[in-house]
Order: structure tokens, then C-alpha cells, then sequence
């Protein structure tokens, strides 16, 4: 993969290197004009012939940051048909395990994998977990840390989805988190209150998979564990898009970076965006 580093863009030989189905690794600091040239080699693979909209995908660390391009790609200079598919990896990884839940769900561990999913936000996460987090407050387990219900409930949620990112199970990441205490006259109370939050995520995992939630965590599991591992699922979401964009690359996460790595070998065209 070639590596530029641009000037401004415009004083570089750019055009003729982003008008082209090559795999191209831009870097340039902020303002240099990396997503102005992104949106020129997704105009001119628009006026190929054979290439609709959504045969593009454009990756983002967040929806904001995906705005230039939902913004730029519309208009009458753009070919009519299906519009670029601009997202964020949560954002595809949810698609896919909501297109793909028949196939993954009976891997997954869900009671009744033949009912409809309901995927949580981060509000209805935080309702379902709070029942768990308000128990072990009632019965004394939290009396160790000065910290409200509703920051264990954020905290705990949080711990589930980074180690869905990082592909850790629940016992792994609190063995991380446990090895990471200091030493001191409050390093029993701390890895007593991690114990516990480790036995709340488990609860709270079990009373997704019996009633079919979906949360954060839940559905990036899906996506890594079993749409990405399953043949047919894979190649299906690796042959729905044939040229890629990456932007902001060095902001995304782990997993997107790991997902980007294993789909290159089979996309036409990939241009990677980093400061």
C-alpha cells in the first residue's frame, strides 16, 4: 500500500494517484485536504461504468465526521441510483447482525434465536442494567466506593463494550481490570467491587440473550464473533461493497482497524485517511 504525505493536496501529483482502483494510504495533517481528495476519487469512481453508490463504503470513527461526505455526495452533478454508503463500524456491525440475526443468533447463545431482536440505545441499555447495579447497591456490595448508582450502571455498560471492541469475554476483561490495581489498604474493597461488577455483567448478559436484547456489546460480538467467522455471511458482506474510504483512520477503533485488514484482499479500491 503507498504511503503519501501531501503538501497542501493541491501541490501534489494527487489526481492522477486518486482517479485510479488503487489501494492508497493518505496521511497529511489536519486541514491538508485528505477528505477533499477522498470525495474526488468517490466522484470519479461514481462516473465509471458499473459503479453504483453502494457499491462504495465510507468509514468514519463517527457519524459527525461522516457529515462532509452525505453533505458533498448529493446534487445534480451526482449519477442518479442508490447514494454511498457513509458509516461508522458500530454502525455496520449493527446492520449485519440484524441482517444476518437467523443465521448468527443460534451461535450467539440467545434463548429463543427465532425472535425478532430488539437492539438497545445507550438509555434503554441503562434501564435494563439498572436493576442488577440497584440490587448489589441494596445489599451493601458498592459500600467500598463513593459513587452513585447511575455512574456504576455507565461504568459497567462501558467495561462490556470496550471489551466487545477488543474481543475479550467478560471474565477476561475484569481479569485485566483487576490486574491493574494498586496495592494498598484499599486494594481488597476494590477488587471485591470489581468481582462484583463482573458478576453484574453477567447477570445483565444473561437477561439479553433470554429475551433477545441487543445492546452495544451484544451486537459488535455478533458482528466479530459470528457474522465475520461465518463463510456465507462473511463473503456476502465482503462482496456488498467493492471500494472502500477510511477516514480518520488513526481516531477509529481496534476492531474497525482489525475488520479494514481482512476485507482489503477482496475491494477493488481502498483509500485510508490519517492525520
Amino acid at each position: 500500500m503507498t504511503t503519501l504525505t501531501p503538501a497542501p493536496i493541491e501541490e501534489t501529483p494527487l489526481p492522477a494517484a486518486i482517479r485510479a482502483r488503487n489501494s492508497l494510504h493518505l496521511s497529511g495533517a489536519f486541514g491538508a485536504g485528505k477528505t477533499s481528495a477522498a470525495l474526488a476519487r468517490i466522484r470519479w469512481l461514481l462516473g465509471q461504468e458499473r459503479i453504483r453508490g453502494d457499491d462504495i463504503l465510507v468509514l468514519v470513527p463517527q457519524r459527525s465526521l461522516g457529515r462532509p461526505y452525505t453533505e458533498q455526495l448529493r446534487g445534480p452533478e451526482i449519477p442518479p441510483g442508490p447514494p454511498v454508503r457513509v458509516t461508522t463500524y458500530a454502525g455496520l456491525a449493527r446492520a449485519a447482525a440484524e441482517l444476518y440475526w437467523p443465521l448468527v443468533a443460534p451461535q450467539a447463545g440467545f434463548a429463543d434465536p427465532r425472535r425478532e431482536p430488539t437492539f438497545l440505545n445507550l438509555e434503554t441499555s441503562q434501564y435494563h442494567m439498572q436493576r442488577f447495579v440497584q440490587a448489589a447497591f441494596d445489599r451493601g456490595e458498592f459500600d467500598a466506593i463513593r459513587l452513585e448508582a447511575g455512574r456504576v450502571v455507565s461504568q459497567v455498560l462501558d467495561n462490556l463494550n470496550k471489551a466487545s471492541l477488543h474481543g475479550f469475554s467478560i471474565d477476561e476483561a475484569y481479569q485485566r481490570l483487576e490486574l491493574s490495581v494498586p496495592q494498598g489498604e484499599q486494594m481488597a474493597a476494590r477488587l471485591n467491587v470489581l468481582q462484583t461488577a463482573a458478576r453484574i455483567s453477567r447477570e445483565y448478559r444473561a437477561h439479553c440473550l433470554a429475551q433477545s436484547l441487543v445492546d452495544f456489546s451484544l451486537w459488535i460480538g455478533l458482528f466479530n464473533e459470528q457474522v465475520l467467522n461465518n463463510e456465507w455471511s462473511r463473503t456476502h458482506l465482503f462482496r456488498s461493497h467493492r471500494h472502500l474510504v477510511m477516514d480518520n483512520a488513526e481516531e477509529d477503533t481496534f476492531a474497525s482497524h482489525q475488520l479494514v485488514r481482512r476485507w482489503l484482499p477482496h475491494l477493488e479500491s481502498a483509500l485510508i485517511l490519517s492525520d
